[in-house]
């Protein structure tokens, strides 16, 4: 896994509340939204949260028991199911990658 670093080289670190600030803004859901589970699982609020899990352990690098505590998760094979199919639809889903560029791009801008 690369760590993400800015144009100067320097390692990116933002908190948990910035991703989730601007995973919020970018696509328009709560933060209760992804910070709970849904009981109406609407694809937008899933793609966000998929997102939040995967730039946590991505960017933060946080462990699988940080991000269970943080997203109400109840095992590691949650953590690794919603980073495993976030990889593969960041390969194979056009749409879901225009989103986390977007929100990476966004985090990167804030950090500069």
């Amino acid at each position: 896994m690369n760590t993400p670093k800015n144009p100067r080289g320097e390692v990116i670190s933002i908190s948990t509340d910035s991703l989730q600030n601007i995973i919020c803004d970018t696509l328009f859901v709560t933060k209760d939204e992804i910070m709970n589970r849904p009981k109406i699982k609407e694809k937008e609020v899933v793609d966000a949260r998929k997102l939040a899990i995967y730039i946590g352990y991505t960017y933060k690098h946080n462990s699988y028991s940080e991000l269970q505590k943080v997203y109400g998760l109840n095992s590691n094979q949650s953590i690794e199911h919603a980073i495993e199919s976030t990889r593969n639809l960041l390969e194979t889903d056009i749409r879901f990658r225009k989103k986390y560029d977007k929100i990476t791009e966004r985090i990167m801008c804030e950090l500069i």
